[in-house]
């Protein structure tokens, strides 16, 4: 009687040091040391820089930005592997279907109806972290599938 007692004693008590949470960081130390963000009138500088050397006022072919799905990039970044992530690459690509047609591997400047971007992250030793089914994100769009109707529509950031 008295060893099972100290078993399950033990076994209380290694089950209430296991931390039911995932291996996440705290949010607040998550955000409260990047250096990464920058003003809205500074973002706002260097998208309008881009814009006009692009002449976006008679010009709607160019890739003015890219839409990626937050989802998918949370679920990638919370999952397992995910955990492991401290930076993201951006690739600039052809999309599937240009890069599988008979235009791959031809240069197609900035037209968004032939770019995307593929994303992947990288551990701090700057190898990749691949997403547990293997995959890569892709589907960034360069144009919304449906109007946008908020102030998001804007080319430039607007609170």
């Amino acid at each position: 009687m008295y060893s099972k007692l100290i078993a399950l004693a033990l076994f209380i008590g290694l089950v209430s040091c296991v931390d039911t949470k995932r291996n996440v960081k705290d949010q607040s130390e998550n955000c409260s040391n990047v250096n990464s963000y920058i003003p809205i009138d500074s973002a706002n500088k260097m998208i309008s820089s881009y814009l006009n050397s692009i002449q976006y006022q008679n010009n709607d072919t160019d890739v003015r930005s890219f839409i990626v799905d937050a989802n998918a990039l949370r679920c990638y970044l919370n999952s397992d592997e995910g955990l492991n992530v401290s930076n993201l690459k951006f690739s600039l690509a052809h999309n599937a279907s240009t890069a599988y047609s008979t235009d791959s591997n031809i240069n197609c400047g900035y037209n968004g109806k032939h770019l995307t971007i593929v994303i992947s992250g990288f551990d701090t030793l700057g190898n990749y972290v691949i997403h547990p089914k293997g995959l890569c994100i892709d589907r960034a769009f360069w144009r919304p599938k449906r109007p946008i109707s908020g102030n998001a529509s804007n080319d430039l950031i607007v609170e």
